[in-house]
């Protein structure tokens, strides 16, 4: 037939979807930092996404000796997703400490007893935190041992490996787990620390990198170790043996670093809150630390925890001795 009117007779093939931009590595999100911050992290950053790899003493010790440690994959992609949906919606319902001078807001999905008080007096899970609970809990088990990505077969990773890591610490009670949210425009907040002993456990759920407001830690300020001492993380050699140096000067949540650091390998202050999606950091709840400001116009999400020596009270609302929810379950069978 002629088509030189008609045209070429249209394609039976559907075109194509656009495919979704690919998520950035971990070492682009690191790109921007200066290069004595990436050595750092590069050297407290661990694997826990194939289990063959993962090494919670390695990473315990890592923690132990430069007072934070990195998680790559501590989060499943599906669990992110599942609890980012549980946020929003509870976001949409009440947000918990919101500050419209700071553009921050924190959303509380746990609260043990030792944690009420007039801003949060619920205690427990909410029942709306049901992917939260189950992915940090540890409520589902594969159902395969190993999975074949790239034509080689990988060991499933464990389910929340935190919990390994702050175990072999003693720090096992989890006080607190809500979403703090550096909302589009939000200030850098003010140096603090989180606790008196401890560790905070910070899961991305986004990719933060260094225009999103990482969370930033100050290694050159003295703090409270592991063992109680006053310990500050000073040169390289410390870090390689581990921490001891005494030092006579407090912390104080109102001082600032100094800033500079003779020994480039080691930087006063580092942006360690710079996650892939699914990432987890954990640190020493001693180490003066802010969130940065969040330069972009979309949000940054990250779920935080609280962890220490057990207070006394039941872990049982946190750690199920039997029940695990799971999808499709009824919110009547979920213990309280």
């Amino acid at each position: 037939p002629d088509h030189a009117a008609t045209g070429p007779p249209a394609s039976s093939k559907t075109p194509l979807a656009a495919k979704p931009p690919a998520q950035p590595s971990l070492e682009e999100l690191r790109a921007a930092l200066p290069r004595a911050e990436r050595i750092f992290l590069e050297a407290v950053t661990l694997d826990a996404r194939d289990a063959c790899a993962w090494d919670p003493d390695k990473a315990a010790a890592t923690l132990r000796a430069s007072h934070c440690c990195v998680l790559r994959g501590a989060l499943e992609e599906a669990d992110v997703a599942a609890i980012t949906r549980e946020y929003e919606t509870h976001q949409r319902v009440r947000a918990i400490g919101e500050k419209a001078a700071d553009k921050r807001s924190g959303t509380r999905f746990f609260n043990c007893a030792c944690q009420r008080g007039p801003r949060c007096g619920f205690e427990g899970w909410r029942p709306t935190a049901r992917a939260a609970r189950r992915a940090l809990a540890g409520g589902v088990v594969h159902d395969a041992r190993h999975e074949r990505r790239a034509g080689k077969l990988f060991a499933r990773p464990p389910r929340a490996p935190w919990r390994a890591v702050v175990a072999a610490l003693g720090f096992d009670h989890v006080a607190r787990v809500e979403v703090v949210t550096g909302h589009a425009g939000a200030r850098a907040q003010d140096w603090h620390v989180d606790g008196d002993v401890g560790v905070t456990v910070i899961l991305a759920l986004a990719d933060v990198d260094l225009a999103k407001g990482p969370t930033q830690l100050d290694l050159s300020t003295p703090f409270a170790g592991f063992d109680g001492r006053r310990v500050k993380v000073a040169t390289t050699a410390s870090r390689a043996s581990g921490p001891g140096g005494k030092a006579s000067a407090s912390s104080s949540t109102s001082s600032k670093p100094s800033g500079g650091g003779g020994d480039e390998s080691f930087p006063s202050t580092v942006h360690a809150g710079t996650l892939a999606r699914g990432d987890c950091l954990i640190m020493n709840c001693n180490v003066l630390h802010r969130g940065t400001a969040n330069l972009t116009k979309v949000d940054r999400p990250i779920l935080v925890l609280d962890c220490s020596p057990r207070c006394g009270a039941s872990d049982a609302g946190f750690y199920p001795a039997e029940h695990y929810p799971c999808a499709g379950d009824d919110d009547d069978v979920l213990p309280q």
